[in-house]
């Protein structure tokens, strides 16, 4: 079923990932099903933190995917390959700004954060049973109080979007590279080439100090590949921590 054949549009919700499982748990769902809202009380990103926007600014929605062909070695395909969609449905928008891909699910827009994703993923034996995706992009908000990392296409371009052609214009290449990412498509060089920090040294803070990595890819399971000093490493959620980037 197509990415978006039922969006379920909302003005306020705790978050749509949450009404996204309460309805699959209710059976009121079907896989293609987009959760949307105006606004969310408690966002919340992938390390646990909150998602904070503006009301009825961005675009908040998450996705219901049918995953079952993908075992849960591979769970990591679908990060890959949405990220990607989104890098290039963005792209157009932003002109020659540069779009980067920051592990493990952010989107950067000139070094700032323009979207995150939250991914959460029900397994059953040995395969995924179903994926939901919340997806928060920064569209035309421009006030960001004390977030000073954080960004938007209306910052960027100076202008305003309508909320409904964005989205519409998402779910396209979403759906262009969930069908590439289920068909095993190999997807890796091209995440690479938008991966923030691939084959150069950038700051991050590991065990409470501040380091160099070079970052040299993400394996199968989501574990970040590097080089910190002459040591290769691999890290998992909440073992690095990205510095802030310079403006």
């Amino acid at each position: 079923m197509e990415i978006g054949s039922t969006v379920l549009d909302f003005d306020l919700l705790e978050s749509t990932n949450k009404t996204m499982y309460e309805l699959i748990q209710e059976g009121l769902v079907q896989p293609g099903t987009v959760v949307r809202a105006g606004y969310q009380t408690n966002g919340r990103g992938q390390r646990g933190t909150t998602w904070d926007s503006a009301a009825s600014n961005n675009l908040l929605f998450s996705l219901y995917l049918d995953s079952r062909s993908i075992g849960p070695d591979e769970q990591f395909a679908i990060s890959r390959g949405l990220s990607i969609a989104m890098c290039e449905a963005l792209q157009p928008l932003v002109g020659e700004a540069k779009l980067e891909i920051k592990w493990p699910n952010d989107i950067l827009l000139d070094g700032r954060k323009l979207c995150g994703f939250l991914i959460e993923n029900s397994i059953k034996g040995n395969k995924l049973e179903w994926t939901i995706v919340g997806i928060g992009l920064n569209v035309n908000q421009v006030d960001f109080g004390k977030l000073k990392d954080a960004t938007s296409l209306s910052v960027q371009s100076g202008r305003n979007f309508d909320l409904d052609d964005l989205l519409g214009f998402c779910l396209e290449k979403l759906n262009v590279y969930w069908k590439r990412v289920q068909s095993f498509e190999n997807l890796n060089d091209l995440y690479l080439s938008k991966l923030y920090g691939f084959s150069r040294s950038v700051p991050v803070v590991i065990d409470g100090e501040s380091k160099e990595i070079q970052i040299q890819g993400v394996d199968a399971y989501g574990r970040l590949l590097g080089r910190v000093g002459e040591e290769e490493r691999r890290f998992d959620l909440k073992e690095l921590r990205f510095s802030p980037i310079a403006p």
